[in-house]
């Protein structure tokens, strides 16, 4: 299967699943096999991302089928919403070191949040935030400490974050996808696979 084929088939997967509002391509134009026009920017419809969970501090919303999958990572929130009163919310702004958003699309996406996998995953394409803002916000913790970790973070914990003019982009070819709004709630604090 040549590349223009291949890409083509993946963005009409990306119609079916629900994932883009919109795509533009041409076939191969004067320029022979492979020449493509840009991607205009699509709209991610993320209706289908029923699976929500976490761990350590990740947030994760992926499709039953495990073949779309939007992670968001927020390195040190919960050491800093140790001290503080919950609620504890802090914005964020795609782009910023403590903040990676990303979305996978491919097969067998359930290696988030966990060490035992039926499959290993298959990521045909990801992309990465690149404008729009985050707000996490640190609900209540599900259960205290024990004793030996007095002041961990490490404790199942309430949380959410609600992702704002988000924008997407795959680095392969600067396809971008667009998030007006989304939130994922979820406990954060116990290690991955634990």
């Amino acid at each position: 299967m040549n590349r223009a084929l291949g890409r083509r088939l993946a963005f009409a997967w990306l119609l079916a699943t629900g994932i883009a509002a919109a795509v533009a391509c041409n076939g191969a134009g004067a320029g022979g096999e492979g020449a493509e026009q840009a991607v205009v920017p699509k709209t991610a419809r993320l209706d289908r991302l029923s699976d929500r969970f976490g761990c350590d501090e990740t947030l994760v919303a992926k499709d039953p089928e495990g073949t779309i999958a939007l992670a968001v990572r927020v390195p040190g929130v919960l050491r800093r919403a140790l001290g503080a009163e919950l609620p504890y919310r802090e914005e964020l702004v795609a782009g910023d070191p403590g903040l990676d958003i990303r979305l996978e699309q491919g097969s067998d996406l359930n290696h988030w949040c966990t060490d035992t996998l039926d499959r290993p995953p298959r990521v045909d394409a990801t992309w990465f935030a690149s404008e729009g803002t985050a707000t996490v916000t640190v609900a209540r913790r599900l259960r205290q400490p024990a004793p030996a970790h007095a002041g961990s973070w490490r404790v199942p914990t309430s949380a959410s974050v609600r992702l704002e003019a988000l924008v997407l982009k795959r680095d392969r070819n600067g396809e971008t996808l667009e998030i007006p709004s989304f939130t994922i709630e979820a406990a954060i604090g116990a290690p991955a696979g634990g």
